[in-house]
């Protein structure tokens, strides 16, 4: 299967915190030859004011790694079902590494 190739912006990004308004989530820091460098990019604004746009917001802020982590427990999963030693140590290293990075994205995703 083709992976597509992403058009958002890159990660990592970040949630703001605000305890009584909209909360953002940010990019970078990006260098720009037109511009100084560490140039943050607003990715979106959670605009509802109420218990979930901090959680909204840090769901938001991870989907770029929740992506990556997506990506690479694929392309380990296609590298096993191509192999003949499906135990080969440098297989299983990278399937624990990207199951690692699925469970990072998710404790940002959560708030841990």
């Amino acid at each position: 299967m083709s992976e597509a190739k992403s058009a958002h912006t890159p990660g990592p990004w970040t949630a703001g915190e605000s305890d009584d308004g909209p909360v953002g989530v940010t990019a970078g820091p990006f260098d720009f030859p037109s511009l100084p460098s560490g140039i943050w990019v607003r990715v979106a604004t959670v605009n509802r004011q109420d218990n979930e746009t901090a959680a909204n917001a840090r769901l938001i802020a991870a989907a770029p790694d929740l992506l990556a982590a997506a990506n690479r427990l694929w392309a380990a999963k296609e590298a096993l079902e191509i192999t003949d030693n499906p135990r080969d140590a440098k297989l299983m290293r990278e399937l624990n590494n990207a199951w690692l990075d699925l469970w990072d994205a998710r404790n940002k995703a959560n708030g841990h």
